[in-house]
């Protein structure tokens, strides 16, 4: 045998014991010179992926090929790589991967394996978990930290028609708002490296003005005292008490009214001034009052009744601690004043209950009179 290290036409001569000499045939050895890879460059590198263009070493175009995330003690191996660019995915980001490339032929590698490295990009992500946090006058919005955040923007329309753009290094930011009804925004990431995340989802709130509710009135003598529910700092009360319209803004829950007729119908409408400056109001809550007599409003109370149940989905029972010598008017008015039961009835010893059904009326406040003589008791019905 024999080893031959350079190309070229070899032949073996052979002697035998009589001194002659007998020549082989030629045989001719092609000697394969493998390049090493020497130049890689990297492309479209992303958090998550990239491309690899090295030159054209192999004469014929394979490469064994394999790359390392941990310093080089686990290698994935492309084993027989066609061609002198490969695309990698599912990468992790901001991380540094090791790359060996050697080029192969007929069998045979480069002496020369040729080592590099790239780093994957940040995940330039958008903000998630985005919360908003509002009242009339300002906003405070909030989001999950980004960690490579260099800065955060904020584009948003508060109600002055067109968006405007803030900025801010931490993940939250107050704004103030002009006391639009629909509000909206979006928020992005400006990264380290220079990326910029895409926006976020479309968000959005509405501010809503409280309509005044269970707005309740009755007089005592000629002052009109009118009460209702609402969570305004402000209110618009305008009424008519039978000689023209009186506007009056209470800052209160409520409001007395001076020299009203006995007997004279009241119609009045009131609403929430949520923003006094952007006009930021609710809708009106409406509604009319008849004024009694002041003698049927004498509260000597010389009877006790039980209503039940109370709140009621309909039918309620009305019940008497005592045996009453002279009819007694029940009268039943809803939230704005209006009638909507009356009836009379004798009791005695036998009968000092009686039943009501308001099944077909609206839900809500429900006031129930009953009227004995000079003597008058309320009481609040709640119908669910």
């Amino acid at each position: 045998t024999y080893t031959a290290s350079t190309g070229g036409t070899y032949y073996v001569i052979g002697q035998t014991n009589d001194g002659c000499f007998e020549p082989s045939e030629d045989i001719f050895l092609n000697m394969i010179s493998i390049p090493a890879v020497s130049v890689l460059e990297f492309n479209n590198i992303t958090p998550n992926s990239a491309s690899l263009d090295w030159d054209n070493a192999s004469p014929t175009d394979i490469y064994n090929f394999r790359y390392s995330s941990d310093g080089g003690v686990t290698w994935i191996d492309i084993i027989g790589h066609t061609g002198s660019i490969i695309h990698l995915s599912g990468l992790t980001p901001l991380t540094t991967y090791d790359v060996e490339i050697t080029s192969t032929a007929y069998g045979c590698e480069a002496d020369t394996t040729f080592i590099s490295s790239f780093t994957t990009a940040l995940d330039c992500v958008s903000p998630e978990n985005i919360e908003v946090d509002y009242n009339l006058n300002q906003a405070t919005i909030s989001w999950d930290e980004v960690d490579v955040s260099a800065s955060y923007e904020v584009l948003y329309n508060f109600g002055l028609g067109y968006y405007t753009s803030a900025y801010t290094e931490s993940n939250n930011i107050t704004l103030p708002i002009s006391g639009a009804t629909n509000n909206v925004f979006y928020v992005r990431v400006h990264c380290t490296d220079g990326q910029t995340s895409a926006w976020s989802e479309i968000q959005s709130f509405t501010l809503t003005c409280d309509v005044p509710s269970n707005v309740m009135l009755s007089n005592t003598g000629t002052i009109l005292n009118v009460s209702w529910e609402g969570s305004a700092s402000l209110y618009r009360l305008i009424y008519n008490v039978g000689n023209g319209w009186v506007n009056v803004y209470p800052t209160t829950n409520e409001y007395s009214i001076p020299n009203v007729p006995i007997g004279a119908n009241i119609t009045y409408y009131i609403r929430s001034i949520c923003d006094e400056e952007s006009n930021f109001f609710s809708p009106w809550t409406t509604g009319n009052f008849t004024t009694i007599s002041s003698e049927r409003l004498k509260q000597e109370i010389s009877f006790e009744i039980d209503v039940y149940p109370n709140p009621t989905e309909g039918s309620f029972n009305v019940s008497f601690d005592k045996d009453l010598e002279q009819p007694i008017d029940i009268t039943i008015v809803d939230a704005f004043g209006k009638q909507v039961y009356h009836n009379q009835f004798n009791f005695d010893s036998e009968n000092k209950v009686i039943d009501i059904d308001l099944s077909n009326y609206a839900k809500g406040i429900y006031i129930l009179k009953l009227i004995l003589g000079d003597t008058v008791k309320s009481e609040r019905i709640i119908l669910q």
